[in-house]
């Protein structure tokens, strides 16, 4: 060929004969690049840059044509070839100490699927965040073989990996790529400060910031749009008087009446009913028969159904006062409401003696969170536990692990009432059959009635009403 200039792909071939008779293989190690800043230039002109930076040998088919826009940098030459080919529609293939360039076509021909789909590019052209906002955030999570290069003139990432990684990285890019705007919140009652540190934890990685003005006791929240609504939500809730709450608790237990068996239909009672999934307790005695109740039910009373409503329950059986207590807390501050099981037996010492029943305590987490003048949320958590003050080894003992529910929170005003039913225990009751007037004959009664005991089913209730005594 002397006397006549070398086509780009008869030089490489020169190159690629020289490197075998040199015993060179440049593909068995990673080669870099450290920069390609290219507008509108032609493919095959990229192809030649790309291998003069590297060292490998590349050489594509006849028919490879097209334009690259691109910046990379300080990237490995595989992921290089498939950031400029891509656009272009080709693709490329490892041979052996050389680099084959072909139609993405022709690729899928001679292996049999798709060129990149062991590892996927895209080029994201960023709208609203920087290129710095986002590296820390994206670094992580790239995978060892895969590559993001930023290019802070232009704003813009390319992603290079594995498809599932790229899934990913878009879809925080997506939800992170959004107007960034900032918005001042003036606190009337807590602390600027505190709340700043708060809010640390709470802005996005890498985009959102915060300005404190400890003078006018003011923040000034950067972010995304979504973002500041949840904290301008947070900040609604931190922003809270400091407030003494009063919670009173009363406790019942019914010995439901043969018309009432079933317990109390409390969604035809209550407001804001719902029922909530609870194991509830559990009676074990000489028969070995297990029960076990199937949920609570939950609800509200005004002041003056709370009065009504506990006047109506003495037509559903014989009402027995468990407790009452009285609990004072602050804001978002619980305590502990205990109803130990021995309370809820209504046995006497010699059924106690007797081993035939389980003791199992209930208690319920109260937590109150004040969210303005008429309105309270009371967080409660209800558990049912084995007494551990006992120990049961007769052959009807059963041993039951502690049973929690989910947090149930309930809206309210302060002073109005939560009542908790569909609680159910069966318990030992004395029973007295007689005949009338005759089994109630000093002396000689004894011969027309006939004593004992039998199970009875009942239900605990139990109301809590939170109020709001005093401001500090």
């Amino acid at each position: 060929n002397e006397g006549k200039a070398l086509t780009y792909k008869e030089f490489n071939q020169t190159v690629l004969e020289q490197e075998k008779l040199d015993g060179k293989d440049p593909l068995k190690s990673k080669r870099y690049i450290d920069e390609i800043d290219v507008t509108n230039m032609d493919l095959q002109d990229v192809l030649r840059v790309i291998s003069y930076k590297s060292g490998v040998t590349i050489i594509p088919d006849e028919d490879i044509a097209g334009k690259v826009t691109t910046y990379l940098k300080n990237i490995e030459v595989r992921d290089a070839l498939r950031v400029v080919l891509q656009d272009n529609n080709a693709a490329f293939s490892e041979e052996d100490n050389y680099i084959r360039v072909m139609s993405a076509q022709e690729f899928e021909n001679i292996y049999g699927y798709r060129f990149g789909i062991r590892k996927h590019v895209k080029n994201i052209q960023l709208k609203h965040v920087k290129t710095s906002d986002l590296k820390e955030i994206l670094n992580p999570m790239r995978s060892d073989d895969g590559n993001i290069i930023y290019n802070e003139q232009k704003n813009s990432i390319v992603l290079v990996d594995v498809p599932d990684n790229v899934e990913l990285m878009m879809s925080l890019i997506n939800r992170l790529d959004v107007p960034i705007i900032s918005k001042k919140f003036s606190f009337t009652y807590a602390d600027a400060q505190e709340i700043s540190e708060k809010l640390e934890k709470v802005i996005t990685s890498g985009i959102g910031h915060i300005e404190t003005d400890i003078t006018t006791n003011q923040v000034t929240v950067t972010d995304t749009e979504a973002k500041l609504a949840e904290i301008e939500v947070f900040i609604k809730e931190q922003d809270q008087e400091n407030i003494t709450i009063l919670i009173e608790t009363q406790i019942i237990q019914i010995v439901l009446n043969d018309e009432h068996m079933d317990g109390i239909d409390w969604e035809a009672i209550v407001s804001d009913y719902k029922r909530i999934d609870f194991k509830g307790f559990h009676d074990s005695y000489p028969d070995g028969k297990v029960e076990e109740s199937k949920g609570l039910s939950i609800g509200t009373a005004s002041a003056e159904d709370y009065q009504v409503l506990l006047e109506a329950l003495d037509t559903v059986g014989t009402i027995k006062q468990v407790s009452t207590n009285k609990f004072i807390t602050e804001n978002k501050r619980g305590v502990d409401l205990l109803i130990k099981g021995k309370e809820l037996n209504m046995m006497d010492e010699d059924d106690r003696d007797s081993n035939n029943t389980t003791d199992e305590d209930f208690m319920m987490l109260l937590k109150p969170l004040n969210k303005g003048v008429k309105k309270i949320t009371l967080d409660i958590l209800p558990i049912i536990q084995l007494d551990q003050d006992q120990i049961y080894l007769g052959k009807n003992a059963t041993i039951f692990n502690d049973k929690k529910s989910e947090i149930i929170p309930v809206d309210l005003e302060p002073g109005n009432t939560v009542v908790m039913g569909s609680l159910f225990k069966k318990v030992r009751i004395d029973s007295v059959r007689k005949i009338p007037l005759l089994g109630d004959l000093p002396l000689l009664g004894f011969a027309f009635r006939n004593e004992g005991k039998k199970v009875r089913n009942t239900e605990i209730i139990i109301f809590i009403t939170p109020k709001i005594v005093k401001n500090t």
